[in-house]
């Protein structure tokens, strides 16, 4: 959460806004007509941007479901601290969009313009009284905001309890649009201030000659740009608030139950990797090597093993596989014999006693 501003910085000036904008003068024009045709065409065009300016309020829906809110909450909620900062964003959001300002000016611009060929200057007290309203709406901005960051922090921790899910999430964008809308206030009241700003300065030295030479804007401007780059999706709270309280909690018990596997997995592992860095390592010289029928000089086939797989096959049929000449051939005889026809056991069994060479008997002598 950021710092609140401290009014201290800005005493002196907060007090004379205080003093001077508390009651508007009885009479906003000069008694005497004037020639300085362009001293008054400044004086009009400056009333008229700081009319348009103040005709964009912040934000009538978020003012208007708020008003809602606390109309049907106020009862449940009057003792929580979240919504006690709701409440008091409320207040200042509907005091900062009241009209009564613009009513004032606009009553001055019509009989301004309404003069003929006459030209009255704005009296100073009426300048006077122009530039604190409109300076003192400044800090009322910083309040605003410093109540929005206080609503949604204590609601995202109602959030991380599980507690009126769908209302903190309200709480929430509410207060994030809130939020942005202050930031393009404090730019426009920027532009319509630089149009009077020597006009103002030549009634009273106190006032600033941009509104960014304020302590407060400066604070305002830094801390809601540092939230506007984060460029912050809403779209994922309004997807959240379409869910029943059903599949709320629905979706939380899976997440404890994901993050809980994934704890007890992680310790296992954890576990595994001590026991594994604690136990001594054997020596290549006590590693038993695997037996390999091929250094025996056994070559045996595919085929002839498939009785290993059979639990049931008879004992002639296991003989006569164990007899089989295929048993001890070399892997060049396999070879052949993927070439040649398969012969009977008979057959084969002949042919190893035909090439096989003849010896002559020896006579025996009695």
């Amino acid at each position: 959460m950021t710092e609140s501003y401290n009014e201290n910085e800005d005493a002196e000036l907060i007090e004379m806004l205080d003093d001077c904008s508390n009651e508007a003068p009885a009479n906003f024009f000069e008694h005497h007509t004037t020639k300085e045709s362009t001293t008054v065409r400044t004086m009009n065009f400056w009333l008229r941007s700081t009319i348009e300016q103040l005709r964009e309020p912040i934000s009538l829906e978020a003012e208007s479901v708020a008003k809602w809110l606390i109309y049907k909450q106020s009862g449940p909620h009057r003792h929580q601290k979240f919504f006690a900062h709701f409440r008091q964003m409320s207040r200042l959001l509907k005091k900062y969009n009241d009209p009564g300002l613009v009513k004032k000016l606009n009553t001055v611009l019509r009989k301004m313009d309404n003069c003929g060929d006459h030209l009255y200057k704005l009296d100073a007290s009426a300048i006077r009284y122009m530039g604190s309203a409109y300076v003192k709406r400044v800090f009322l901005l910083e309040k605003i905001r410093a109540s929005c960051v206080k609503c949604s922090s204590a609601a995202l921790g109602m959030l991380e309890l599980a507690q009126w899910v769908n209302l903190c999430l309200v709480l929430v964008a509410i207060c994030a649009q809130v939020h942005v809308e202050v930031v393009n206030q404090i730019v426009q009241m920027e532009k319509a201030y630089k149009t009077g700003a020597k006009l103002v300065r030549n009634v009273d030295k106190r006032f600033p000659e941009s509104l960014d030479d304020l302590t407060v804007a400066k604070r305002l401007k830094r801390e809601s740009g540092a939230f506007d780059d984060r460029k912050v999706d809403i779209s994922a709270v309004g997807r959240l608030m379409k869910y029943s309280e059903v599949k709320m909690e629905q979706a939380q018990m899976e997440n404890e139950m994901v993050m809980r596997r994934n704890e007890v997995l992680t310790e296992m592992l954890s576990s595994e990797l001590s026991l594994d860095s604690a136990a001594p390592r054997p020596s290549q010289s006590h590693i038993p090597a695997p037996l390999d029928l091929s250094d025996l000089g056994i070559s045996i086939c595919r085929e002839d093993l498939s009785f290993l797989n059979n639990s049931t096959q008879p004992d002639d049929m296991a003989e006569d596989l164990l007899m089989s000449p295929d048993l001890f051939s070399t892997k060049s005889d396999r070879k052949l014999k993927i070439v040649k026809k398969k012969k009977s056991f008979l057959a084969s069994t002949m042919s190893l006693l035909d090439d096989a060479p003849t010896k002559k008997k020896k006579k025996v002598k009695k």
